[in-house]
């Protein structure tokens, strides 16, 4: 491509050149005949027009020929982010937007090896592309700060690239980006997903606990998104969010509900024994914290009875709000924060104790049940209705998600192809206007030529004239004094002839 552009540079120097040449020829004439020599050079230029013609046609043609190689040799796309936070300059999880990730060697990588682009290496290929970003047009000021959500991606064809097609290129980096982009940034889904193999190694009342925590991750997101877009309703499950979060609310309450009965119930375990020693080593570990957050509970009550009454007052202090307004705000003293640590102390003191009973009750069960491998069965087959369910409502939320975020960001990044394949009336336009300054050049060099040999040949005839009219010299007596001799001595002849 360097080649291509120092071609163009020499296609502009030519009119140039050519046009000092006319420029240094103007200079040399003659002043005062000037005005004559330009009309004789006028009119020699009768007989050039039509080579005149043909050579600006061939450079107009040497200008197009040049733009359309250049044009084979390069292409271009414009990647385009969709999200709200691209305006800012941030990804979707709002991080730093970083544009120079495109040419990244993992990126290049990956289009070297699913756009099967052969015999080219990582860096080759990096020094054939860059990426600039777009303006916005009338719509930037310079009071604003501008960040460009439209970038083009240009390939240009180097020594080492020259057998790659140039669309394939940016069509290969542009997928290999936004795969990775989706990949990178877009929205996680993690949280739908569950290994059912991990529950082989779990008791029935462990897989309870771990199906609750799952599945109450769920609903949170589920409401999550609900306060993102409350009225959205996905076209393919013609769910919304907080539907979908209301059933998954319904499965924690009933069916898993349901479930840990039937297992409490009939005291089912897979290993009776060893699940019974868990039980009562859990109840350790947690008597030891109930204690713990009682004694906090009663300093904390002990804080406040010895805090002085006098500073226990209310206490206000001068604020400023939002709208710039003063008023006077309470702030806390020792014994709100005393207060607070108290409660939150006694209420894990509560769960703690509620903790132990169900494992106390569930340790009773246990021990008072029999073999009942009918009812072992049974909840197998529970079990397995409770993944199938669970599944469901995963897989609703995903796919709502799915459309919700498709409806919203258009996939996050959307690629145009802005490849010019054919030279455009805006370069033809160019050839034409650099032929008719090539072809005017070219007409005043020749006059300015003509003008120069008509100087000459002018000059030469005037030395001629000069010359002839100088008289020429005989022995010591000039031509004029001999010829008025010459004629004094014909017309005494006359006259002697008269006699």
């Amino acid at each position: 491509m360097a080649v291509i552009q120092d071609v163009k540079y020499v296609l502009i120097a030519i009119p140039v050149v050519i046009m000092l040449c006319a420029l240094v020829l103007i200079m040399g004439q003659r002043r005062e005949n000037l005005l004559r020599q330009t009309k004789m050079g006028v009119r020699a230029l009768k007989k050039w027009i039509i080579p005149v013609f043909i050579l600006a046609v061939l450079y107009g043609a040497a200008w197009l020929g040049v733009n359309q190689m250049q044009i084979s040799m390069q292409a271009s796309v414009i990647i385009g982010f969709n999200y709200p936070e691209a305006s800012s300059g941030l990804n979707p999880n709002r991080t730093r937007f970083n544009i120079s990730e495109i040419l990244s060697d993992n990126i290049l990588e990956k289009a070297i090896t699913d756009g099967n682009l052969n015999n080219v290496s990582v860096d080759d290929l990096k020094q054939s592309l860059s990426v600039t970003p777009l303006q916005a047009g009338d719509s930037i000021s310079t009071n604003q700060v501008y960040m460009s959500t439209e970038y083009q991606l240009t390939y240009e064809a180097s020594k080492n690239t020259l057998q790659l097609d140039p669309g394939s290129v940016v069509d290969a980096v542009a997928e290999a980006y936004c795969q990775e982009f989706v990949s990178a940034y877009s929205r996680k889904t993690d949280v739908l997903t569950m290994d059912f193999s991990d529950l082989e190694d779990l008791d029935y009342l462990d897989i309870v606990n771990l199906f609750d925590k799952k599945s109450e991750s769920v609903e949170e997101y589920a409401n999550l998104l609900s306060y993102e877009n409350a009225s959205f309703q996905s076209e393919t499950t013609g769910e919304t969010f907080s539907s979908i979060a209301e059933k998954i609310r319904s499965f924690r309450e009933v069916q898993l509900d349901r479930f840990e009965s039937f297992i409490l119930s009939n005291g089912l375990a897979k290993n009776r024994d060893q699940y019974i020693a868990k039980l009562n080593y859990d109840n350790t570990i947690t008597h030891l914290d109930y204690l713990k957050n009682l004694a906090t509970h009663n300093i904390n009550l002990d804080a406040i009875d010895r805090y002085e009454r006098d500073m226990a007052t209310i206490v206000l202090i001068p604020s400023e709000d939002l709208d710039g307004e003063f008023y006077m705000s309470r702030t806390k003293i020792g014994v709100d924060y005393f207060a607070e640590n108290a409660e939150l102390a006694m209420q894990s003191a509560a769960k703690h104790q509620q903790d132990m009973q169900f494992n106390d009750y569930a340790i009773s069960q246990m021990m008072a049940a029999g073999r009942a491998e009918n009812r072992i069965t049974q909840v197998e087959n529970m079990l397995e209705s409770l993944k199938s369910e669970y599944q469901v409502y995963a897989g609703l939320l995903a796919d709502t998600l799915a459309d919700y975020d498709k409806k919203t960001t258009n996939d996050y990044v959307s690629v145009v192809s802005a490849r010019i394949t054919h030279i455009g009336s805006r370069e033809i336009g160019r050839a034409v206007v650099l032929a008719v300054i090539f072809s005017i050049v070219f007409c005043v060099l020749i006059v300015a030529m003509s003008a120069k040999n008509g100087s000459s040949y002018y000059g030469k005839r005037e030395r001629i004239k000069k010359k002839n009219r100088a008289p020429k010299k005989t022995k010591g007596r000039s031509r004029r004094r001999f010829r008025e001799e010459e004629n004094g001595s014909e017309e005494e002849t006359a006259e002697g002839n008269k006699r």
